[in-house]
């Protein structure tokens, strides 16, 4: 659990530096709620955001930017798996 912790902490600057191109979203839209919440909440803004980002033409589209909210919600979604022992979906 420590581990868990420590990864949630290293990680948090990098998450407030990168929310809103993450999930296109502000902390403060879900600092207020319950932690597995809140991952939940960040998994769903990536599903829209990815949505939003494929219906750019493809020659235009930010590739990278996908890539990386894809893995965002990876992330999320691993959390979630450590958080409750099951795998999320």
């Amino acid at each position: 659990m420590e581990q868990l912790y420590l990864k949630i902490a290293l990680t948090m600057e990098k998450v407030l530096k990168t929310t809103k191109y993450l999930y296109n979203c502000n902390p403060d839209e879900f600092s207020n709620k319950p932690y597995i919440e809140a991952l939940h909440y960040k998994i769903q803004k990536t599903i829209e955001l990815v949505a939003k980002l494929y219906d750019i033409n493809y020659k235009t589209r930010d590739i990278q930017r996908i890539s990386d909210v894809i893995n965002a919600r990876k992330f999320n979604e691993n959390l979630i798996n450590e958080l409750t022992g099951r795998n999320y979906g």
